[in-house]
């Protein structure tokens, strides 16, 4: 859950999430035994648990929060809302309130579609979910000509890969670019043509395309690192709570008796044992660590423990967008590259040199093969390829190529170097 509020805070202008939880953040399972969160928007949303019931006049909760909405401009969307009946469960007395609230600036009032509060699902905290629908018109400001992966999509994982693994992998490879034609352009001798390029490109993703489905196909793809100690000492009162609080439900939601006995019990040895693997996360994580010492998962334990999480910016040097701040660390870096001092004169002499050998020489057919890409060069580039490398797109990695089947590819290779 803390890893889509963020990417929601990546992707969206002007939102902020902050909060803490202690959920194993494998699964998105509704509640939270420890911490809070609130969401921000820009100066128009905001939402959250406010730990104020508007129905006490008299709180100086009510009054300070009051005055923080009227100098915001905000409006508490749980005023007069018919399907919002409490978000809050008081497990010793049985009450009930509303203490979580969406503040939405006066503005969007009019677009309220629908704000309610849900009681479903195996939901272990005394909060209960709140539910805002808005109906906004949208701009689209361009179109992204470049794919998407699916949501099913996720990148393929070396280690886990086992020799079986790499193999089904190969085979399944092979099949793939024996379905790929040779384009008839790429192999023409009109490399100025915009057909000639067009069909060298269209080659080379079908290629591309065939490593990543073949990957897809027989390669496991990575696991989202669960917290350290979570499954052997919170996830047993997880599964109980759950069971018991389902009892519950099926009861009626009951305030008193034995079930209701059992049911709030079982949540709070849960939520002591989540805490306490919050608390304890650092030890934890040692104790895993002295387990795979002599393992190969050592440097990995390591590797996890020093990685930092951090968001990425929207915004930099006055550029938005990933494409803007992209234009400008390409700009930034040309720069710096080409600030390194030369002679002007003998850099001039070069380059008259090698514009007359290319008329010369190479248009004419009288060229020597040294200056050409061989496909023994290609497999020498590709052996001294470092593993799991990848750029911008995360589906394609150096193990791709490093783990493919060498006799198919060859031939790929060479017709590639034709063109």
């Amino acid at each position: 859950m803390p890893d889509d509020m963020d990417s929601i805070a990546v992707h969206i202008g002007n939102v902020n999430f902050h909060g803490v939880s202690a959920m194993n953040q494998d699964e998105l399972l509704s509640g939270r035994p420890h911490g809070g969160c609130a969401i921000c928007v820009n100066s128009l949303l905001k939402c959250g648990d406010f730990n104020t019931d508007f129905t006490r006049t008299n709180s100086q909760h009510v009054i300070s929060l009051g005055l923080f909405m009227h100098e915001c401009n905000l409006k508490n969307c749980s005023l007069n809302a018919p399907h919002v009946d409490f978000t809050y469960l008081n497990d010793a007395t049985g009450a009930r309130s509303v203490i979580d609230h969406f503040l939405i600036s006066e503005n969007l009032i009019p677009n309220v579609v629908h704000f309610s509060s849900l009681h479903d699902g195996d939901n272990l905290s005394d909060h209960c979910h709140i539910k805002l629908q808005l109906s906004l018109p949208m701009m689209r400001l361009h179109d992204d000509p470049s794919p998407q992966p699916s949501e099913t999509t996720k990148k393929r994982s070396r280690p886990r890969a086992t020799e079986d693994n790499i193999r089904n992998y190969k085979n399944t490879l092979r099949q793939l670019l024996s379905l790929i034609p040779v384009p008839y352009a790429a192999l023409q001798d009109d490399r100025d043509s915009q057909a000639h390029r067009q069909a060298v490109h269209e080659y080379h993703d079908n290629i591309v395309n065939a490593c990543i489905r073949a990957a897809e196909a027989t390669i496991p793809h990575t696991k989202r690192r669960g917290r350290a100690g979570w499954k052997r000492h919170a996830e047993p009162q997880k599964k109980n709570a759950i069971l018991w609080n389902r009892i519950w439900k099926e009861s009626g939601s009951p305030n008193t008796g034995i079930i209701h006995s059992i049911r709030k019990k079982t949540r709070a040895e849960y939520r002591r044992a989540s805490r306490w693997v919050v608390w304890n996360e650092e030890k934890l994580k040692a104790d895993k660590m002295t387990d795979t010492l002599h393992s190969r998962d050592f440097w990995t334990e390591i590797q996890w423990m020093q990685r930092k999480h951090t968001s990425t910016t929207t915004e930099m040097d006055g550029e938005r967008g990933e494409d803007a701040i992209r234009e400008l660390f390409a700009g930034k870096y040309e720069e710096l590259y080409n600030s390194v001092p030369y002679d002007r004169e003998e850099m001039g002499d070069i380059l008259t040199t090698l514009n007359s050998r290319v008329n010369e020489q190479c248009k004419q057919g009288k060229c020597y093969d040294d200056h050409k890409v061989s496909v023994g060069d290609v497999h020498k580039a590709i052996r001294s390829l470092k593993h799991s490398k990848s750029d911008a797109n995360n589906l394609l990695s150096s193990d791709h190529f490093k783990n493919a089947c060498k006799d198919r590819l060859k031939g790929r290779e060479y017709e590639y170097g034709m063109v």
